[in-house]
């Protein structure tokens, strides 16, 4: 393999992410949320519990309070801790923004990954 080729592979492969201060400001005193939607059932109820499991804090996201508030007891049971009822639409233009209102509201920001 080409040195230069080499030499930006070992470059991406060790780069580190750095947070900018006024990003770990945003969350401060917040604690980070895996965010389903659709999570009042099906696939995304199964997957808030596998997560809720795991230990992780859950905000389930979903159109129908009735059933939303039923699942997020169920989350609660399986986890151990209070999950999230946030009901949205989130095919609504305003979502991204009542979203991040919803979770600040109970102490949790939405953390997004991508490789």
């Amino acid at each position: 393999m080409p040195m230069l080729l080499t030499s930006v592979i070992d470059k991406w492969i060790g780069r580190a992410a750095a947070p900018s201060p006024a990003a770990l400001a945003a969350v401060r005193g917040l604690s980070p949320a895996v965010v389903v939607t659709g999570g009042s059932a099906g696939i995304g109820l199964a997957l808030a519990n596998r997560f809720a499991t795991a230990g992780r804090r859950v905000a389930l996201v979903a159109r129908d309070e009735t059933r939303l508030a039923a699942a997020a007891e169920e989350v609660t049971r399986a986890g151990g801790r209070d999950a999230a009822a946030i009901v949205l639409d989130v095919t609504a233009a305003d979502a991204p923004v009542k979203l991040d209102v919803a979770l600040s509201a109970h102490g949790l920001y939405l953390v997004r990954v991508d490789y």
